[in-house]
């Protein structure tokens, strides 16, 4: 139970750094309403609120990893899908297997929960 609790925790702490850092680069697009990271299952739930948009954009990443190499951290996202069928189509093809550089301030914490 405490290790659950624990990793309850650490999830909670990477989905508000993350989200905080998404909201500031898209916020004249909208903004990141829900993330949660499930380190466990290694799967993250997104809901973002667009501008202009009435309803709520989901996206589900199914599996995702975190890999160092030459002392940089990347996020891999292996599938992901989309509450609508062509951004779907295209975070497949664009996002699926594609190495996302973790900044350099945010490594400490990714350590830290992983």
């Amino acid at each position: 139970m405490f290790k659950s609790l624990l990793n309850k925790g650490k999830d909670l702490t990477l989905s508000l750094a993350i989200k905080k850092v998404i909201n500031k680069k898209i916020e004249k697009f909208g903004e990141i309403s829900k993330l949660d990271f499930n380190t466990n299952t290694k799967t993250i739930d997104i809901e973002v609120e667009l501008k202009g948009e009435n309803k709520i954009l989901k996206i589900f990443v199914d599996q995702y990893e975190i890999k160092e190499e030459n002392s940089r951290h990347y996020l891999i996202i292996n599938h992901i899908k989309s509450s609508k069928e062509w951004l779907t189509s295209l975070l497949e093809e664009y996002v699926n297997n594609e190495n996302f550089e973790v900044p350099s301030e945010y490594v400490k914490i990714l350590k830290a929960v992983i």
